[in-house]
């Protein structure tokens, strides 16, 4: 097999891996974000994700970000604010309002692959971090924060 069918069939496979994770993110998001109404009265801490389906960062950084939530998904409240287009911004606006996060989301929601740690009792922001794929660096964060919360 010569060198040009090598590269294009490296990057369809590489196409078709992001796909199907960008997928199994949106699904996941979609599941979460209706579960923030169950969630309002809970002490867990927030994880706030500022993505869009364009975004090449949020793509990269959807492993990890999916691999921390399966890992804290009993003691941490996920919400995934998508700005890909009008309709979604619209929608991320209405949830980080019932989370009482619309001052965070406000200033964040055109610096896409942003993901924050928020207080959920007093809404201050812990941790902020920008495209980030290193799950230690969240893990050591989220770790901090539960610890002080028990």
């Amino acid at each position: 097999m010569n060198l040009k069918k090598l590269f294009a069939i490296s990057i369809i496979g590489t196409a078709l891996s992001l796909n199907i994770i960008t997928g199994v993110f949106a699904e996941t998001e979609k599941k979460e974000t209706n579960k923030i109404s169950e969630s309002l009265n809970n002490d867990k801490p927030i994880v706030a994700v500022v993505k869009a389906d364009w975004c090449p960062s949020c793509k990269k950084i959807s492993p990890t970000v999916m691999a921390i939530m399966k890992k804290y998904e009993k003691t941490t409240q996920f919400v995934f604010l998508d700005v890909t287009n009008a309709k979604t911004t619209k929608e991320a606006e209405v949830s980080a309002k019932k989370l009482g996060i619309s001052d965070f989301f406000k200033a964040n929601k055109s610096k896409t692959s942003t993901v924050a740690i928020i207080n959920s009792k007093t809404k201050d922001i812990i941790k902020t971090f920008q495209g980030e794929s290193d799950k230690k660096a969240y893990e050591i964060a989220l770790n901090s924060i539960i610890k002080k919360s028990n």
